[in-house]
């Protein structure tokens, strides 16, 4: 096991596949495709944050497009990094993105928490 300043980490940058609402996206990605990715071996954190002023169509007048989500994961270890692509997990998302993400930008990057999360006393 790797400590979790060693860990792999990979920021996916996740734009939606064209003609597919915000909406329709969101839930895909909450109700069925986050399922898939859990079932990727050597996993041992993830977050998704999605973006909450995704656009609303493609191209010009609003520019070049935006993500709709943001999703960061970290891998137990390299092994396990360079083990997931062969996984019938990984198989299985890639083949959900086809009608769900149109475009994956991928990104190595190293966590760094400048604040630590704060947990309510009840």
């Amino acid at each position: 096991m790797v400590s979790v300043e060693n860990q792999p980490v990979y920021l996916f940058a996740l734009y939606r596949w064209a003609g597919t609402s915000p909406e329709e996206f969101r839930e895909h990605y909450l109700e069925k495709h986050a399922d898939i990715g859990k079932s990727i071996p050597g996993v041992a954190w993830w977050h998704t944050f999605l973006n909450n002023n995704p656009m609303m169509n493609w191209g010009i007048p609003e520019g070049a497009p935006k993500p709709d989500a943001f999703s960061i994961m970290a891998f137990e270890s390299e092994e396990a990094l360079k083990k997931a692509p062969e996984s019938e997990g990984w198989a299985a998302a890639n083949s959900d993105n086809t009608g769900f993400v149109q475009h994956i930008d991928v990104y190595e990057v190293s966590r760094v928490q400048l604040v630590s999360e704060v947990v309510a006393k009840m």
